[in-house]
């Protein structure tokens, strides 16, 4: 388990919160959340992690041309 400090991770979300362009109505704070939530759910899948972490390293030096 990771050891944070909480109000540092509150600093530092509130901070990257802030960066967030609001000209997009779809990529925002919201999205941002939610993709958060969404990848926090599918990584605690072991067989999940796994697949994932071989597609990362299998694609790492891909290029797309």
């Amino acid at each position: 388990m990771l050891k944070l400090i909480p109000t540092t991770l509150v600093i530092y979300m509130t901070l990257l919160e802030s960066h967030y362009s609001t000209s997009n109505p779809y990529h925002n704070n919201i999205h941002a959340a939610d993709v958060a939530q969404s990848a926090n759910v599918l990584l605690r899948r072991p067989a999940l992690q796994v697949l994932l972490l071989f597609s990362y390293f299998a694609s790492r030096n891909y290029r797309i041309r």
